[in-house]
């Protein structure tokens, strides 16, 4: 798969604004695991500015992917989240170590990539977003409506978390340990959240949020403000989305296509190799890095491999299967 994890070494090849094909072959040996080579660092974007600004003079695709980078969160029921006194820690395994539901439950291939990872029970992915609404004391967030609604869960147990992504001194070796701060909720009592889920067609969330534990001090926020309609969007199209698949660290899977743009229907379908924990992840030009749409549903992409024993992932760059992914045209009037 054309996936990765977030680290300094895509930082030269983002430059230019365009995610090259070869990226993949160029740090595959680096993503497997934890083997030697996760001692170097890794920090997200947000930690290196003099390196930004080193590489380009107005560093305005870098900002762009930072940003965007920043927006993400991970979504998980409070149900899996323990507290501590200044932290919280999700409840996870190894991916490798997980079982996939097939009727009966069948165990993970242990070879599969990023299988050392830690892998929270998560229910999707999320994203800070600014609306027309947002205000210095309303913070909104973007996600599929099937990863929040239609659900035998209390909507009010959800939980956003941000800052899941691999740094300099967090490799999450020893659980997922997060902040307080970084954990947000609905706003309770509130009808300020907005939504559309229908089977086939629409499936979008805006949703307002404040902090789950609010004697905390107030995080930077970092929201996705630039977006990019159906009138501007053509199949062929370079896009590439960031999430956190099967509840891992944050991932960027890239060298995407748009595919095809059926007539009258509110989605669009790409080439992202996107799985299961993706669902709600914004996908983004990659030449332009803003929002073109919202990875609402794919095809099955675990088989069972009878010869191993295991479930596995399918070739899913040989498939060329179709994922589909909300436009954004029915959320503008929504949007600043």
């Amino acid at each position: 798969m054309n996936t990765l994890s977030i680290r300094t070494g895509f930082l030269k090849e983002l430059h230019d604004g365009v995610i090259p094909s070869n990226l993949m072959e160029k740090i595959r040996g680096n993503n497997v695991g934890y083997g030697s080579d996760m001692l170097e660092p890794f920090p997200v974007l947000a930690g290196l500015k003099a390196e930004v600004q080193a590489l380009d003079t107005t560093g305005s695709a870098i900002k762009c992917l930072e940003k965007n980078i920043d927006s993400v969160l991970l979504v998980i029921s409070s149900d899996h989240i323990i507290e501590h006194e200044d932290t919280v820690t999700l409840v996870s395994s190894p991916l490798n170590k997980r079982k996939v539901s097939d009727r009966l439950e069948h165990q993970i291939d242990p070879n599969i990539e990023f299988g050392c990872q830690p892998s929270a029970k998560s229910l999707g992915t999320a994203f800070f977003v600014k609306t027309a609404e947002s205000a210095a004391d309303k913070i909104f967030v973007g996600t599929a409506a099937h990863v929040v609604v239609g659900n035998s869960l209390d909507f009010y147990k959800i939980r956003f978390v941000s800052g899941f992504a691999f740094t300099d001194t967090n490799d999450f070796r020893n659980g997922i340990v997060l902040k307080k701060e970084n954990v947000f909720m609905p706003v309770p009592g509130k009808h300020n959240h907005k939504y559309h889920l229908s089977r086939m067609y629409s499936d979008w969330a805006l949703i307002e949020v404040t902090q789950a534990y609010p004697t905390c001090i107030k995080p930077a926020i970092s929201m996705v403000n630039t977006f990019r309609f159906s009138g501007d969007i053509a199949v062929k199209d370079t896009v590439y989305s960031i999430g956190h698949g099967l509840g891992l660290p944050l991932k960027l899977v890239h060298n995407g296509h748009v595919s095809r743009m059926p007539k009258g229907f509110p989605y669009f379908e790409c080439t992202l190799g996107l799985l299961g924990g993706n669902s709600g992840s914004p996908v983004f030009c990659a030449n332009t890095h803003q929002l073109v749409g919202i990875y609402i549903r794919g095809t099955r992409k675990f088989v069972y491999d009878e010869k191993k024993g295991y479930m596995t992932i399918k070739n899913i760059n040989n498939a060329k299967e179709n994922q589909e992914c909300q436009l954004m045209d029915e959320l503008k009037y929504l949007l600043s």
